[in-house]
């Protein structure tokens, strides 16, 4: 017995059934043409439709909806589907809504139990419904939407247009518990739980791991893409542990790190790991020449990743790739939102590829580097994309535009830092755009680079937010990088949050 998440291909999709999974609810996540008869044979507790980018896609849906006698909650494209599939109107909003919003909670009761007037929610949404059917009453609605939940009259039919599920529904877990409630008439675990400290059984999840690695390994030789980041450290040393002398970490220096990245990660790892420093970067810049396609980037980058590891592997004799591949990177590729270097792979692989960190997210990453005994430099180092500058220099890639960018960022990491903001921010970076503008300096008309700064907080990327920031520090930013690095007339910020935007440019 569990609750059955339907998946209709949207991004939060597996959040869900992560969320669940902290709540201690058992549930399954089966794609939405699951057939009827499949379900059945299951016998959950009760689905959950999610969301999803198109009504093109929702496969067996309706069919569900209609046929299961099974508590129901549709979240976001979900539920316009329970709308529609008894008569409801749904349209295209007339401003999108991709922001955290206040709902007014109308019935208290059921989904909403015990959660007050009013709650924080996160909506990512182009659709709502516009029209409810008779048989649905609105119990919850906010200024951006006049039905943001609904119920059935009779059934134990849900629908919420806002996504529980992400960091940013501050209260999601609740409405969670609440619908198991609903689900089961009485409820295992009464205890109050805090949403945001909701954490994985990390000791079992090393231990499993470990054991998976061994078993798999055997006496074969592994190399590992050792970025210095956070994932690749973590999968490093879970292999280490496992397999020992076995593994040989490779650190690639492709000429698109930050500034002294390449010698701070050597000096980290040397002594702790197989460490081998392979320099390639004529190699990688070679390869980009010309290319201004972001996608066509990762293809590149990820494809000339794996030639120089083949490479490395025929020397060492390894059989596997250990890859520090997260749930995020996976999960943004299925949906089609951007592709990941450890996930776009060339035809004629040699290696077999091993992903321990697969079903992880950022946060859960952290904790278990911390179990290992990472120290805190490594396991809390702010993401780095697999491309590096590659994605932060707009437009085609030389070593002048790297090292403009490579040096405008060094200043906003030192401003970072000095003002103690490092501890609250999930990423902040300078994006180097392929715009030139007009500036003056030295009483002289001058024409240079326009830069974009972008900071944020996240829990886990899966969304993110731009924080409130102090203006003497973005003054002093601004003048520093304008200043220094005598390319760039122009420093602007991006104010935008995850959803719509993305946390990288491209």
């Amino acid at each position: 017995m569990s609750i059955i998440i339907i998946n209709n291909f949207g991004q939060y999709n597996h959040r869900i059934s992560r969320t669940l999974s902290y709540l201690g609810i058992d549930n399954k996540l089966l794609p939405n043409t699951t057939s009827l008869e499949q379900l059945k044979e299951l016998e959950p507790e009760g689905i959950i439709l999610g969301g999803g980018p198109s009504i093109e896609r929702i496969g067996n849906c309706k069919e569900i909806i209609e046929n299961m006698d099974v508590p129901i909650l549709g979240i976001c494209l979900g539920h316009q589907l329970i709308a529609s599939c008894f008569g409801g109107q749904t349209e295209s909003a007339e401003i999108e809504s991709y922001a955290q919003i206040d709902i007014n909670i109308i019935e208290s009761a059921g989904l909403f139990d015990q959660m007050g007037d009013s709650v924080k929610v996160w909506a990512s949404h182009k659709d709502e419904v516009v029209t409810l059917p008779d048989c649905f009453d609105i119990i919850a609605d906010s200024d951006k939407c006049s039905i943001e939940a609904i119920k059935h009259k009779d059934k134990p039919i849900y629908g919420i247009q806002f996504h529980p599920e992400v960091q940013h529904t501050p209260r999601g877990g609740e409405i969670f518990e609440n619908f198991y409630k609903i689900c089961k008439e009485y409820w295992m675990f009464k205890k109050e739980r805090v949403w945001i400290n909701m954490m994985m059984d990390t000791d079992k999840f090393i231990d499993e791991a470990v054991a998976s690695i061994k078993d798999e390994v055997q006496d074969e030789k592994v190399i590992i893409a050792l970025s210095g980041g956070v994932d690749s450290s973590v999968a490093s040393v879970l292999a280490s542990k496992a397999i020992g002398n076995q593994l040989e970490a490779i650190f690639v220096d492709h000429g698109l790190l930050r500034k002294n990245e390449a010698k701070e990660v050597e000096e980290t790892f040397k002594d702790r790991l197989n460490f081998k420093l392979v320099n390639a970067e004529d190699e990688f810049i070679e390869a980009l020449e010309g290319i201004t396609d972001p996608e066509k980037k990762r293809e590149i980058i990820g494809h000339k990743f794996i030639e120089v590891f083949e490479r490395e592997a025929k020397k060492s004799g390894a059989k596997y790739l250990l890859q520090g591949t997260i749930a995020p990177d996976w999960i943004e590729s299925e949906g089609n939102i951007k592709s990941h270097h450890n996930l776009t792979l060339p035809d004629g692989l040699v290696l077999d590829i091993i992903e321990p960190l697969r079903e992880l997210y950022k946060d859960e990453v952290r904790e278990v580097g911390t179990a290992l005994g990472l120290p805190d430099t490594i396991v809390h180092r702010q993401p780095f994309p697999g491309p590096g500058l590659a994605v932060r220099v707009l437009g085609d890639i030389t070593k002048e535009k790297l090292e403009i960018c490579r040096e405008a960022n060094a200043i906003l990491n030192k401003f970072v830092e000095e003002e103690g903001l490092d501890k609250d921010l999930w990423q902040y970076f300078v994006v180097l755009t392929n715009s030139k503008v007009t500036g003056v300096k030295g009483d002289q008309r001058d024409f240079g680079y326009l830069v974009v700064i972008r900071m944020v907080q996240s829990f886990d990327a899966m969304t993110a937010n731009v924080p409130d920031l102090p203006w003497d520090f973005l003054h002093n930013v601004s003048q520093e990088i304008t200043a220094k690095v005598p390319e760039i007339t122009h420093v602007s910020l991006s104010l935008s949050n995850k959803p719509p935007s993305t946390i990288e440019f491209e």
